[in-house]
């Protein structure tokens, strides 16, 4: 997904947060020269300029797009609190992973009134409400509701004006 934001001056400017993701298999190589340079096509062709921010590990893509023509940054597009889990691995496994005091909350949450389920769309003004809160307490700038219900950042078609 490419986040695409109009800025003034500028133009529209898009990036890639923690991606693009490609399964380490085989084929990986051929599909990681493919993406990049289908990234670095649209970024000539459509914006004004495109961030990627590979996501951990992913030195392979990143060399493409040195020799693309992209080049290094220290600029961190993604919040700084963020933090990515693999949803593929059984819970049990997931939960192992975390401090010893993560994972007596996650046991307990429901005796807490913490319910987890599926969101949707009509959540999203209680996940930006989580989210500046989160941001207040690790000191990062959230994401607004408007934002958020922008069709780039919900990854879907923009509307033509």
């Amino acid at each position: 997904m490419i986040l695409q934001r109009r800025l003034p001056v500028l133009g529209v400017v898009g990036y890639v947060s923690h991606g693009p993701v490609v399964v380490p298999d085989p084929g990986r190589a051929a599909v990681a020269h493919a993406v990049s340079t289908a990234l670095a096509d649209l970024g000539c062709r459509h914006l004004s300029g495109l961030f990627i921010q590979p996501p951990e590990g992913a030195q392979d893509i990143s060399a493409h797009l040195l020799r693309l023509g992209f080049r290094p940054s220290v600029a961190g597009i993604a919040p700084a609190a963020s933090i990515r889990i693999d949803l593929t691995r059984d819970v049990e496994e997931i939960r192992n992973g975390l401090t010893s005091s993560n994972r007596r909350r996650t046991r307990t949450c429901a005796d807490r009134g913490i319910a987890v389920r599926l969101g949707c769309e009509r959540d999203l003004p209680l996940v930006t409400d989580l989210l500046a809160r989160t941001a207040a307490h690790q000191q990062f700038d959230p994401l607004s509701l408007d934002y958020q219900q922008s069709d780039h950042f919900a990854g879907r078609p923009a509307r033509h004006r």
